[in-house]
């Protein structure tokens, strides 16, 4: 596996702490910088005192404000301080604080204090004073909000100050104290909505009700889409979770983001999560790593992002309830903030392991291989051609799989009836789709990554605004997960960056119905399978044909959508001008940008495990 380019903070980065100053020597101030309320990262290490990085204290990553150890005045103390605030009534000041050990067990001279001072024109306070391993465990973060007290006097300067105790030995501390990018909280005034975007994870749109299915796997979902609008063809960049992802946070298709999973990622995409925490969100996510973790970029905008709980060696199945619970929890306490919300779940992926009570809606009597549960290592060994199916096997994988989405579709019902409960759904714009979908067998394959079909890339997609979106709207026309993001962007009131391949479809939405359908594009550039012979490839589908050209052999795929769904019948003998000019579409769509990826950094071990069980790797 190759490198991953890590995505540092290379732009501004608007964070509350304007000035740094640390009692590690003389006249500190006199030795730094003032930082506007903009901060860049060079500005910041160029100030010698802090670095502003993501940090993960597993599971969790924050972008924090890390203090550098340097030579000095003994015991060092950190001293951050922010520009004047003005206090308004119930204005609060958000964060956490945190403390990495790197392993190593600490002496008391190794625990840092943290205290948080509001120094105001009338007086000051002490809001926070926490000591690690005595007021909370090392190797977690703390959050607090906390109000800041109207009685001091406006303007408000706070101070956030890290000190170590006497008896620390000379040297670098054996723990790093560190405070996450603190943020000012008022009540919300504003004209912009909350956004919860929630991406089920390899769920493919025909095993839903909603789209045509006729198993019972999502009575919920089939619910929910009447308050609002869905998209009959949606179609994913990659059939792979890295990949999709980082086209559904750019509005970039993967020529340009250039995010493959056996390569890096782009550092100059400006994220969604990015923009939307300039504009004053309290952003936050709740993922279950895999592909979708912090070490690829993620969290960059995310002023929380969970990574999801640790698993055991080569076992990973999805968490849909806890992870659920965890937004929920966080929702409960932010419901009266501006916020963004990204949810992930693998519940979907495989392994498949569902409840037996959802496998029984959908078969009763199946007692061969695989009967309760399908582990992931099984599809190396049969899309390696180690292992044959039989129809009835490949008939239970199918409602394995469709048991998961049952599973998922309850657990969502219940997530939905709890946020409704804690009115936090009141003006949220609601954003439900995949990133891909799944191979059972249709074309010989299983898992994904595997093959350009529909059954990989067609995924689901409803949009949900009372009163800004059309509600119970069918938009019969074609769009692109690459679209997402400005259409967000735009229906929030938003301007999307410049040159982006998405295109938004807010007009559409709003409105219920579509002008016309747009060609979708995709691509599979590598594959953990070793018998896999067609790849590269890459695939467009505009209007009711669709083209897959395999780069290696020269070789292409034409199917006529409207009268052969399955794609079964390839008519590229029989439709060369069409397909020339598919192939010419095509061609451009992969000019579009560069393919490779400057040097980043290689897989951990921790990493590795996971994307093993998720099975990206053998």
């Amino acid at each position: 596996m190759a490198a991953f380019a890590r995505a540092p903070y290379r732009r501004a980065f608007s964070v509350l702490l304007v000035a740094a100053a640390a009692a590690c020597g003389p006249d500190p101030a006199a030795q730094l910088p003032q930082l506007g309320a903009e901060v860049p990262l060079e500005a910041a290490l160029a100030a010698g005192e802090i670095m502003l990085k993501e940090l993960e204290l597993p599971p969790v990553a924050r972008a924090s404000l890390v203090p550098h150890a340097r030579r000095g005045k003994w015991p060092p103390i950190y001293d951050f301080s922010s520009e004047p605030l003005d206090v308004h009534p119930s204005t609060q000041v958000s964060g956490a604080i945190g403390m990495k050990t790197y392993g190593i067990e600490l002496q008391e001279g190794d625990r840092p204090t943290f205290r948080l001072l509001a120094e105001g024109a009338e007086g000051h306070a002490l809001l926070l004073e926490k000591t690690g391993t005595v007021d909370f465990p090392p190797d977690q973060w703390l959050p607090f909000r906390i109000n800041l007290p109207e009685s001091i006097g406006s303007p408000v300067k706070l101070r956030f100050i890290i000190n170590y105790p006497p008896n620390i030995k000379p040297g670098a501390p054996k723990s790093t104290g560190t405070w996450a990018v603190p943020r000012v909280l008022r009540r919300r005034k504003t004209a912009l909505p909350n956004v919860l975007l929630v991406v089920f994870d390899t769920l493919r749109a025909d095993r839903t009700g909603l789209y045509g299915y006729d198993r019972p796997t999502t009575p919920f979902l089939d619910r929910l889409a009447k308050r609002g609008a869905m998209v009959e063809d949606v179609i994913a960049p990659y059939p792979s979770t890295l990949t999709s992802h980082w086209s559904i946070f750019t509005g970039l298709s993967p020529p340009r983001h250039r995010a493959y999973p056996e390569q890096g990622v782009r550092p100059e995409a400006e994220t969604l999560a990015e923009i939307l925490r300039r504009a004053g969100y309290l952003t936050a996510a709740f993922t279950e790593g895999g592909f979708v973790h912090s070490f690829f970029g993620f969290g960059r905008g995310f002023d929380l992002y969970h990574n999801g709980p640790d698993r055991g060696t080569n076992k990973f199945s999805g968490n849909a309830r806890d992870t659920f619970k965890l937004a929920r929890d966080w929702l409960a306490e932010q419901r009266d903030t501006r916020f963004f919300v990204f949810l992930h779940t693998y519940q979907v992926h495989s392994p498949y392991e569902p409840p037996r009570r959802e496998l029984e809606r959908f078969e009763t009597d199946y007692d061969g291989r695989w009967a309760q549960s399908y582990p992931v290592e099984a599809s190396f060994a049969i899309n390696n051609g180690v292992v044959s199916l039989r129809p009835a096997e490949i008939a239970h994988l199918g409602a394995l799989y469709d048991a998961e989405i049952r599973y998922l579709d309850d657990a969502f019902a219940d997530l939905w009836e709890e946020l409704e409960g804690l009115e936090v759904l009141d003006d949220t714009l609601v954003v439900i789709t995949s990133d891909h979908g799944e191979d059972l067998m249709e074309h010989g394959w299983m898992h994904h990554g595997t093959t350009l079909y529909d059954p990989a890339l067609r995924v689901p997609l409803v949009v949900i605004w009372k009163g800004r979106v059309s509600e119970d709207s069918r938009l019969r026309c074609q769009r692109a997960l690459v679209d997402l993001m400005p259409t967000i962007l735009e229906l929030i009131g938003l301007q999307p960056p410049q040159m982006l391949d998405g295109r938004s479809f807010a007009k559409e939405l709003r409105a219920g119905v579509c002008d016309e359908s747009r060609p979708a594009y995709a691509e599979l550039r590598n594959s953990a399978y070793k018998r896999h012979a067609g790849i590269p490839m890459a695939s467009v589908r505009d209007g009711a044909w669709k083209l897959i050209a395999h780069e290696a052999s020269g070789d292409a795929e034409l199917y006529h959508l409207s009268v052969d769904p399955g794609e079964d019948r390839n008519l590229i003998q029989s439709e060369g001008e069409r397909a020339q000019g598919l192939l010419e579409a095509l061609a451009a769509y992969l000019a579009a940008g560069p393919r490779t990826a400057g040097p980043g950094d290689e897989l951990t071990p921790e990493m590795e495990e996971q994307l093993r069980g998720l099975g990206y790797l053998e």
